[in-house]
């Protein structure tokens, strides 16, 4: 976390320095490893994405995530590197090869197995579909989430096991891949996961 400075014994307070990695963790990606394993995530690395940013980066996002043809992957980003340039992390990727294979929004330039990363030059429509068009599959994977976030006894407190940190995460964020690591802390229940839904066994 950092270096005590300063210790003030009659105020009790205690002053820190902080000292931050560099780059700082992304809590969604990390969390992304904990739900799926490091081996089932992969970085997608998107490059000539010109156009306007809200709609590139709801066209990238929705292409990702639909790039496994069973379930809709879970995609963090797309996060903007250069003006025309963007990076996502997606789960859960499995082969790399078939996953790079499926990508028909550009021609796959680079392909590194011991970074799980998956460069592209993209290739976009133009005109690109609206922001609201190219995002319209969000509303799905939102509705799952909101089902497991609408049961009322299942938010009002914390789950046994889990910590008042963790219950205020989940409901802050609101979605399924949250609620999985809540369910996870509970000795009493484990997540299922069916497709992209989660479910509760207990």
């Amino acid at each position: 976390m950092g270096q005590a400075t300063n210790v003030d014994a009659a105020g009790r307070k205690v002053t820190f320095q902080a000292v931050l990695p560099n780059p700082v963790p992304d809590f969604d990606v990390e969390e992304m490893i904990v739900q799926h394993g490091a081996e089932n995530v992969a970085t997608l690395i998107v490059a000539n994405a010109d156009g306007d940013e809200t709609a590139v980066d709801a066209y990238l996002g929705r292409q990702a995530a639909q790039l496994d043809p069973k379930i809709n992957l879970y995609v963090v980003g797309p996060k903007p590197v250069t003006r025309d340039s963007y990076e996502m992390t997606v789960a859960p990727v499995g082969d790399l090869q078939v996953f790079s294979d499926r990508i028909r929004f550009g021609k796959v330039t680079a392909l590194d197995p011991s970074r799980r990363s998956v460069t592209v030059s993209a290739e976009l429509p133009n005109p690109l579909p609206t922001a609201a068009l190219a995002s319209a599959g969000a509303g799905d994977r939102a509705g799952e989430a909101k089902k497991l976030s609408d049961w009322s006894d299942f938010d009002k407190e914390p789950l046994e096991g889990e910590t008042t940190i963790d219950w205020a995460l989940r409901i802050l964020k609101g979605n399924g891949f949250y609620v999985d690591r809540a369910l996870a802390s509970s000795p009493r229940c484990r997540p299922i996961r069916t497709n992209s839904i989660a479910s509760q066994k207990c």
